[in-house]
């Protein structure tokens, strides 16, 4: 059997492959864990469906975009629901792994894109972060579509124009997809200048799409957009520069195991490339040279614009998470399967034969094994969706319409249909207690003294808290280093509030979840307890 006669057995694992995407990441949707970032990503659209505005009404530490196309879905669904958001997100990563792939077959036909279906269909990294509520799948998507869109396009000026409307989109989501934009305007200016329709083009549509979406929240709210947008994330977490090689370090580790056969492909290509080059070289001193000029000017746009966006999120401050490059591994994946496919070529003068695809298709199962389980729960024999529903169901029974709520997890308050604590709606940047109380109003941050204070007045209703909260800061201003913050912070709440029931496992990484009623609510016994 030789795949490669008339590529039909390609496109049938090719269909197969994307089935099996579908229903994993499905399962992921309905038992894929509570990520720690999902409160804040679900909160933030449903605020802005209220008719909130970010910076102005509260703290959001990305660009807006997200929060305004996440807000939509609330016009259809019209109250909030955490598995059809999730669902929304699995059809962003969907779209993104679906145009990877067809970049792959239009460079390089049936075989290239086989080989990034492999690559992305069984990686349950991937299927886990494309299936939560968190700007991954959306910006994986805008930013995929935009390379897409180049690619089909040849040298159309419309194309361009397109593909940087769509680039210039996924940036309004994450900012720090803006070297894409950067890299295409000098790529324009180098090949075809500035006086060409190619350029005009790019720069229009990135200056229209970046001025008209940022640009009202530059001139209205100028101090916090920065902060937030910028500050916060280029510029926190400031380590010595030791520390800050380590961490990255670490990042590479953890990316050996979640995405190890992307990696061994990595360094397949690089160790046969230079093989190549080093035969041919010996033979004709041009021949290395030509090799590499074979790769056509939309790859090397491609792969700049890859090395960019990946390179600029490595060296900054918040760079050292391996889940913020998982919005460019559809295109990632893309080129090394061109790359891949390009080289076996080279080598041995033929497509790759079944025998060795066999061998790739192994791999790719056992590329799923490595992460695929880790990524699922089972919280007290529950899903961990249906589980958090359940808890806020209760939630809305201990407590009144109107009724504020500390939470560990404001998903949880917005599924009670109960209010989140003012200057709290994104819990993970109230991160300074040396601000004065003005510049924490200006940037609509609670501060440790005003929260303190409402907690022994008992002016919140009722607290959630899980056992693991002060490792990752709850509240974020009690630094877990400072024992004394947080013994002070549990003794007004165990002064003040009762602890009403507790839900194994609902926390973040399994925890348990302590829920809390203030004493005067639990002592006029209006409410059934357990």
């Amino acid at each position: 059997m030789n795949m490669a006669r008339d590529g039909s057995g390609y496109r049938i694992w090719i269909i197969c492959s994307v089935g099996f995407y579908i229903l994993f990441s499905l399962v992921n949707v309905l038992y894929g864990r509570i990520h720690v970032d999902e409160g804040f990503y679900f909160v933030t659209p449903y605020l802005v469906y209220q008719g909130q505005i970010p910076y102005r009404d509260f703290i959001y530490t990305q660009a807006p975009l997200h929060s305004y196309i996440y807000s939509l879905m609330y016009q259809v669904i019209l109250r909030p629901d955490f598995v059809v958001m999730r669902i929304i997100s699995f059809l962003f990563g969907l779209g993104a792994v679906l145009l990877g792939m067809d970049i792959s077959r239009r460079k390089s036909g049936w075989v290239a894109a086989a080989l990034a279906t492999g690559l992305l269909c069984y990686n349950g990294f991937l299927s886990y972060f494309f299936s939560m509520n968190k700007l991954y799948p959306l910006t994986a998507f805008l930013f995929t579509l935009g390379v897409w869109t180049i690619v089909v396009g040849g040298q159309r000026w419309t194309n361009y124009l397109l593909g940087s409307i769509f680039l210039s989109l996924a940036t309004c989501v994450r900012i720090s997809v803006f070297p894409a934009l950067a890299i295409l305007l000098i790529w324009v200016v180098i090949r075809h200048g500035v006086v060409s329709r190619l350029f005009w083009a790019v720069f229009f549509g990135v200056t229209v799409v970046t001025s008209s979406i940022l640009g009202p929240f530059l001139v209205h709210y100028f101090e916090q957009f920065v902060y937030s947008v910028f500050l916060y994330n280029f510029h926190k977490d400031v380590h010595p520069l030791w520390m800050t090689i380590m961490l990255r370090f670490d990042v590479i580790c953890k990316m050996a195991h979640e995405f190890f056969l992307f990696l061994a492909m990595l360094i397949t290509l690089i160790v046969g490339t230079v093989y190549l080059i080093v035969q041919h070289h010996v033979r004709d001193v041009t021949t290395g040279v030509a090799l590499i000029r074979r790769i056509d000017g939309e790859r090397w746009l491609l792969l700049l614009i890859l090395a960019g966006v990946s390179s600029f999120q490595a060296v900054s401050k918040s760079g050292v998470v391996d889940e913020y490059l998982t919005p460019f591994f559809p295109l990632a994946a893309s080129l090394i399967a061109i790359e891949i496919n390009n080289l076996y070529r080279a080598l041995f003068g033929q497509v790759i034969r079944t025998w060795a695809f066999v061998i790739f298709m192994m791999l790719c199962l056992l590329n799923l094994a490595a992460y695929g389980r880790t990524s699922l729960s089972l919280t007290a024999g529950k899903s961990p969706t249906s589980y958090l529903q359940e808890a806020a169901s209760y939630i809305q029974s201990q407590t009144r319409p109107g009724d504020e709520i500390l939470s560990y997890n404001n998903a949880l308050v917005v599924l009670a249909d109960r209010r989140i604590v003012p200057g709290y709606e994104m819990h993970v940047a109230t991160n300074d207690p040396n601000w004065d109380e003005e510049r924490c109003r200006r940037f609509r941050i609670v501060t440790q003294k005003q929260l303190e204070s409402r907690l022994q007045n008992q002016e919140i209703a009722l607290v959630a808290i899980a056992e693991n909260s002060f490792i990752g800061r709850f509240p974020e201003f009690y630094n877990p280093n400072e024992p004394q913050m947080r013994d002070t912070f549990l003794t007004i709440l165990e002064s003040n509030y009762v602890r009403i029931k507790q839900y194994p496992e609902l926390g973040y990484f399994n925890s348990n979840v302590d829920i809390y009623l203030a004493r005067s609510r639990y002592n006029s016994g209006s409410r059934q307890h357990e």
